[in-house]
């Protein structure tokens, strides 16, 4: 059940003493066996979110939360820290709405990896193992009312001050006009994105001035299973596409996915596979275990891209000069319990 405060951290967030904040979240304790040789009981999964919602008059409502990392993905000098993780703030209308937000970004196949329900130490877009790893973003967005079940939006996306990087990508901001279409069990939704800004050297031949990234994604609940798929290719790279289904079986729910990344520079095709078994104990606590395995020449090569990397061990514990081997797998048991 959520839990609810009127206090002052409602004036932390909108400055409105009215505002009523809720605290929710997981924590987790799992055994797991990471990629980069994690190892051990660990705690996973744990989070805290405090969100509000404030009436603006006029048929306007604000929202907005802010989340934290309440440990399990702090590293060695740091294991468990406390840190900042989503945030964002939203008003909207019967105008629709505009969003502003600070975020973690796995891209919009996500959505599909979700159906898998696995909890890993590392998930198929925490690196550049599949396609473009997580990118931290901030990002203004406007979304249409929702009319004959399709909803419009545009987002503007630009480089996280607080989380700067040295990689291209994060140099470059974006616009991402999509659409979504949901009716009953069906939800499909397409973008394109339009990358700005310099990014030097050329990929296939091509110089890397003006990049877009079309990506799709289905999905349908057929009650006893929900399925899913997506595809989605840079104009300058390769193509990745995802598949997933979510299975609930009484107590128990079964979840698969499966993500190929074509990386014609490797000559070959990196797959990353995530499953889960989930038994709940209640509607709020389950005992789960997720595995996960990567495969192919173009993992690999996709963690040692520089020629004076060809030798060093990367995060998953491969060598460059080994990438042609390349065959990884994880796994994570425990017990998860959301408030």
């Amino acid at each position: 059940m959520k839990k609810s405060l009127v206090a002052i951290a409602a004036l932390t967030l909108v400055g409105a003493a009215s505002a009523q904040v809720t605290i929710t979240g997981n924590i987790s304790f799992s055994q797991q066996s990471g990629l980069d040789g994690t190892r051990g009981l660990a705690m996973t999964d744990n989070s805290i979110f405090l969100g509000i919602t404030e009436d603006l008059g006029g048929g306007n409502k604000l929202t907005a939360s802010s989340g934290f990392d309440a440990g399990g993905r702090g590293g060695p000098t740091s294991p468990g820290g406390f840190g900042a993780e989503n945030a964002n703030l939203k008003v909207s209308g019967n105008w629709g709405s505009v969003n502003i937000a600070s975020y973690e970004s796995d891209g919009p196949l996500a959505n599909i990896e979700g159906l898998s329900g696995a909890s890993l130490d590392n998930g198929m877009f925490d690196s550049n193992a599949v396609g473009l790893g997580k990118r931290f973003r901030s990002a203004v967005t406007y979304a249409t009312p929702a009319m004959s079940g399709f909803t419009g939006a545009l987002t503007y996306v630009a480089m996280n001050g607080n989380f700067t990087s040295a990689d291209p990508m994060d140099a470059r901001t974006k616009v991402v006009p999509a659409l979504t279409y949901q009716a009953g069990p069906l939800k499909a939704y397409i973008e394109d994105a339009f990358f700005n800004g310099s990014y030097p050297g050329t990929t296939n031949g091509t110089t890397n001035n003006s990049i877009t990234q079309p990506t799709i994604y289905a999905t349908y609940d057929f009650g006893v299973a929900k399925v899913g798929a997506g595809w989605t290719k840079q104009s300058n790279g390769d193509a990745q596409t995802i598949f997933g289904v979510n299975v609930p079986v009484g107590a128990l729910t079964l979840g698969l996915a499966s993500a190929s990344w074509m990386n014609s520079a490797a000559a070959g095709t990196a797959t990353w596979t995530e499953a889960s078994v989930a038994y709940s104990l209640s509607k709020r606590t389950s005992l789960k275990a997720s595995f996960g395995t990567v495969n192919d020449a173009a993992v690999g090569y996709a963690q040692a891209t520089a020629a004076s990397q060809t030798n060093a061990t990367n995060s998953y514990g491969l060598q460059g000069a080994n990438y042609s081997t390349a065959n990884e797998s994880q796994t994570r048991v425990g017990i998860f319990h959301s408030f």
